[in-house]
């Protein structure tokens, strides 16, 4: 999927309130301050399931997040950026730096943080789910202190992501090449979190990968138990548990949130397809149960980002993104 906003393309007073939502949606909760007058284009890509892009090039932007967006129900994502144009700061836990164009960062999502930019800036971020890279917290934070430990890597990162940001639109059209180049990106994004953290490098456990695929592929069968999965692989209960590493989401939980994910996508393309035959199609069995969810997730129910996203890719302009999946 990718979506598009670009502020041109709408009347100047709705400009700063079509922006700060586009942001509210590629990424997770935080405080959107904007210079006036706002001009920006934010892009949004997903490729796969747990790794999603986000480029913003515009006047100048302020990202905070606090105590009161921390309580918001967000996924659980980790951030490796480049500054593609213009002076940033950054600020997060004891690390604070000045990100100059070529410059990478790494922001976990999970945490408070400030970053902002003025005058005119751009940044193109990597989002994956913790789970994804499969490291503590603490380590992914010992390593925003350090990102040139290794310049090898890092320089593969940055010229990976230079690469991306062109290729971006283009990969899009082939979902199975890009979700490969999803995974491939956060193992490249895993290698650099470990060298700066100063750890030994190894590869994630490729049985955790192999279910992550298989619960996919199975997303729309309402028997999709983690006994069933279990059984599936050949392990137990007590393995699955043991190999299924989240800091926010519970293996059933994260199950329900890709379903979500899913038939929110569908509303985006399926037409005048009836919502209750999308939420059959991604295992959910009960239309009402279905209704819940969806609002608790994203705040609005599923007719509402229905007609939001049609209202928002009319020809007076062009539809934010939607967050990436955790």
């Amino acid at each position: 999927m990718v979506i598009h906003l670009d502020t041109r393309d709408l009347p100047p007073q709705d400009r700063a309130d079509a922006l700060r939502e586009a942001v509210r949606r590629a990424t997770v909760p935080a405080t959107v301050r904007l210079e006036q007058p706002t001009e920006a284009r934010l892009g949004y890509w997903q490729l796969g399931t747990a790794t999603s892009v986000y480029s913003h090039e515009g006047s100048g932007l302020h990202l905070a997040r606090g105590p009161a967006e921390l309580r918001q129900a967000a996924p659980a994502l980790v951030a490796l950026a480049i500054q593609t144009s213009g002076r940033g700061d950054y600020r997060q836990h004891d690390v604070e730096r000045t990100v100059r164009p070529g410059d990478l960062m790494v922001v976990d999502l999970t945490a408070p943080y400030d970053y902002r930019w003025s005058g005119t800036g751009g940044s193109f971020a990597v989002q994956v789910e913790h789970a994804q890279i499969g490291l503590p917290v603490e380590t992914i934070r010992r390593a925003a202190r350090h990102l040139h430990r290794d310049p090898v890597t890092y320089r593969m990162l940055r010229h990976h992501l230079t690469q991306l940001r062109r290729d971006v639109d283009d990969l899009d059209t082939l979902p199975g090449p890009a979700a490969l180049v999803g995974t491939a990106t956060a193992t490249l994004v895993r290698a650099l979190i470990m060298t700066a953290a100063d750890e030994p490098v190894v590869a994630p456990d490729d049985r955790l990968a192999r279910i992550r695929h298989w619960i996919v592929e199975h997303l729309g069968e309402p028997d999709l138990t983690p006994a069933r999965i279990a059984a599936a692989h050949d392990i137990s209960l007590r393995t699955l548990y043991h190999l299924w590493q989240h800091p926010a989401l519970s293996l059933t939980q994260w199950i329900t949130h890709e379903r979500l994910e899913a038939a929110r996508r569908d509303l985006t393309v399926a037409g005048r397809q009836p919502i209750g035959a999308i939420a059959h199609r991604w295992g959910f069995t009960d239309t009402t149960h279905f209704s819940r969810r969806f609002r608790a997730a994203f705040g609005m129910s599923a007719r509402e980002w229905r007609r939001l996203h049609h209202r928002e890719n009319n020809p007076a302009g062009r539809a934010a993104p939607s967050r990436g999946t955790p």
